[in-house]
């Protein structure tokens, strides 16, 4: 299954839990379902394999595994045309077109993706109408017995933090706290492109 975890468009949605709630997923996805994480951002302390253009093709060889892309807009801009002949990502020619077809593969090799971006468009279309699931992430915290929005810009570190996510297919909402999962990445590190 695809998920894509985003943020609400024309929102300071920078820090609200995208790429700690896909980390969740994928750990989860290795500890009950036993599955190969392969992810394109350091995870310290999980056992995975590094995603780069290099191990990509041999991901699609893969059953049984978690991937992460962090910043898939990173590797494929929402207005990269997608050809089997594309150029733009060096020697690896057609890497977004195989990528996409990855994509649409996942359930015949038992595969979890979790995608993130600042916004769901930010996602090339070929991508994004084959995500099952897209979450929209937001970034909350607790006063008095009031759960209130996190500004990421001011929000004090002493916040004890909950993530709104929202199934934009189905309204569902759920509030976790996954600050758990802080160790296990860099909030910090910039995601390069391939």
């Amino acid at each position: 299954m695809n998920y894509a975890f985003v943020g609400q468009p024309f929102s300071d949605n920078i820090g609200n839990g995208k790429t700690l709630s896909a980390v969740e997923l994928i750990m989860l996805e290795h500890l009950y379902k036993n599955k190969v994480i392969y992810s394109n951002i350091e995870l310290p302390g999980v056992q995975h394999i590094e995603l780069t253009p290099d191990n990509m093709f041999e991901v699609l060889e893969v059953h049984n595994a978690a991937v992460l892309f962090d910043e898939i807009s990173a590797i494929t801009h929402k207005n990269h045309r997608i050809t089997e002949k594309c150029k733009n990502h060096g020697e690896h020619i057609g890497l977004c077109y195989y990528l996409t077809q990855f994509l649409r593969q996942v359930r015949k090799a038992e595969i979890t993706s979790a995608c993130t971006a600042q916004v769901l468009y930010d996602v090339q279309c070929q991508m994004r109408e084959v995500m099952q699931r897209i979450i929209i992430c937001e970034k909350y915290h607790v006063e008095g017995n009031t759960i209130i929005p996190c500004h990421s810009d001011i929000c004090p570190p002493e916040h004890a933090h909950y993530i709104k996510q929202t199934n934009s297919r189905t309204g569902e909402v759920i509030f976790k706290n996954l600050e758990k999962y802080y160790p296990y990445y860099n909030t910090k590190k910039i995601i390069k492109g391939w």
